[in-house]
């Protein structure tokens, strides 16, 4: 979109800087001997921590890919491996024709494709460290990593607010589900994590939107799992949007972020794309959803937590 400045690379970018600080606080704690049994301790959880949110994405992400081929079971890091079904993907949610696939079983043939596939990517997004030999091997950490960038290039970097400039998709698609759901009871977005945790905030966009569909004031934040099983049932079997997470996996301290941002860009897509008589929103009760954007932007803005 016009005004938007698409460049994925910005959200990795910072992402890897959080990263980074992150390690070098755990680096600091662990110099430190009067804390080496706390910071012991402190870097097997955030190996548990990180091991959570990789089998949370490979399971969100393959069930992206499965929305996306809607018929096809493939798997995010195995049957990727001889680049057919990658350079499909790409095809697929990309919209353009690409060349068909070699169709050997050979290592050569795989390699082949999944070199086509990595030079279709670097032509409109860098992708730095991945090369064909890794999706061929099954790396799955390289794999997924992959994968967030195709989600990020082609489902989520479009997304923007009636035309705001300076804002990343992420901060876009924030604003948005704190614009939507601003109005209701123990709701309070300010992350695609911990904010997302008892299943109010999926409930709220729905309601939102359709407030035919769920009764949002029988639902109360005690109740993460009923709230994130009544959501999810509710976006998918009335709304044909698919179940990429488990209620199990969003009822965390701290769900996995890119895992949540793939899953709340679908109800963003679905929404967005219809109109206001279909939505049956009204913005009764909700004094935010009658301003002009700019106006409610800077009302959600300064209340930033």
């Amino acid at each position: 979109m016009a005004g938007y400045p698409h460049n994925p690379q910005q959200f990795l970018g910072a992402t890897g800087y959080r990263e980074q600080e992150a390690s070098h606080r755990a680096l600091a704690r662990l110099s430190q001997p009067s804390l080496a049994m706390d910071s012991a301790y402190e870097m097997g959880h955030i190996r548990k921590l990180q091991a959570q949110h990789m089998r949370m994405q490979e399971k969100t992400f393959t069930n992206w890919i499965n929305n996306v081929f809607q018929h096809d079971r493939v798997s995010a890091a195995e049957q990727l491996a001889d680049g057919t079904h990658l350079l499909r993907l790409l095809e697929l949610i990309s919209g353009e024709v690409l060349p068909p696939p070699s169709r050997g079983r050979l290592r050569v043939h795989f390699l082949e494709n999944c070199s086509r596939a990595l030079a279709f990517l670097r032509a409109k997004v860098p992708i730095p460290l991945i090369g064909p030999e890794n999706i061929v091997d099954g790396d799955q950490t390289l794999i997924l990593g992959l994968i967030w960038v195709i989600i990020l290039r082609f489902q989520i970097s479009h997304i923007s607010l009636d035309r705001v400039s300076l804002l990343s998709a992420k901060e876009a698609l924030l604003l948005w589900c704190r614009w939507k759901t601003a109005c209701y009871a123990n709701v309070n977005i300010t992350d695609f994590s911990h904010s997302w945790s008892d299943g109010l905030g999926f409930s709220a966009l729905i309601h939102a939107h359709r407030p035919d569909l769920l009764d949002y004031g029988s639902l109360h934040p005690e109740r993460p799992l009923h709230n994130l099983n009544v959501a999810f049932r509710v976006a998918e079997q009335e709304l044909g949007i698919a179940q990429l997470l488990d209620p199990e996996d969003v009822a965390t301290l701290q769900p996995d972020e890119r895992s949540i941002m793939t899953y709340v860009s679908l109800y963003y897509h679905h929404f967005s794309h219809l109109h206001q008589g279909q939505t049956g929103t009204t913005g009764e009760g909700c004094p935010l959803l009658f301003l002009p954007f700019p106006t409610a932007l800077r009302l959600l803005s300064s209340s930033w937590d």
